[in-house]
């Protein structure tokens, strides 16, 4: 089909349920995993690259944005 491996996916709401879910299967598929969540699980942390952030507050979007175009660019 295509190759995934190394790309960059950010995923919201991916500390439980669907959101998890679709984070464990495009991981196994070699992308790197950022997820943006209120809260996390300390379960996954060394598997996925965390941003705990509430995108219910705008003022703090922007911020966030920058931090992960640091981090993987």
């Amino acid at each position: 089909m295509f190759n995934l491996k190394n790309k960059n996916i950010i995923i919201t709401g991916s500390n439980q349920g669907i959101g998890l879910e679709l984070a464990l299967k495009l991981k196994k598929e070699g992308c790197n995993i950022i997820r943006i969540d209120k809260s996390f699980d300390k379960k996954n942390k060394k598997i996925f690259y965390d941003f705990k952030n509430d995108l219910n507050d705008y003022k703090k979007i922007s911020s966030l944005i920058k931090k992960i175009v640091i981090k993987f660019n």
